[in-house]
């Protein structure tokens, strides 16, 4: 009878083995801890089976990847799961580079007053532009 092993902790499919017959029982078959007689699922390119509660599912398979924390830092990943669910991004981030839902928001008279600081319009057009709401 076909079996198949899994890890005692993580529950990742192992092995393929066959089970020994039962010398006590006729028909029966020994089935040793850690391994089950239920077939795994197929498993998609960056997923492992794995075995939990007595099924089998498909977990994301990461290990060895590097993902990055919201600071930038980079996160060699070494355990089974979707690295997302920790909050670690599949791209390094701009440095920099701010979320817009956290920028704050700016009044009309505060954007033309950085564009006349900066030059890039005159006082008058500032007092006209800013009067004008």
């Amino acid at each position: 009878m076909q079996i198949w092993h899994h890890h005692p902790r993580s529950g990742e499919l192992i092995a393929a083995g066959v089970a020994d017959p039962d010398p006590l029982t006729e028909g029966a078959w020994l089935v040793p801890a850690f391994a089950t007689a239920v077939a795994p699922p197929p498993a998609a390119p960056g997923t492992v089976a794995v075995f939990d509660v007595g099924a089998w599912s498909l977990v994301a398979d990461h290990r060895g990847e590097t993902w990055w924390s919201a600071a930038g830092d980079p996160v060699i990943i070494t355990a089974l799961g979707d690295p997302s669910d920790l909050g670690l991004l599949a791209e390094q981030p701009t440095p920099g580079a701010a979320d817009p839902a956290t920028l704050p928001l700016l009044s009309r008279r505060q954007v033309l007053f950085g564009l006349f600081e900066d030059g890039f319009i005159t006082l008058a057009e500032f007092e006209a532009s800013a009067t004008a709401e």
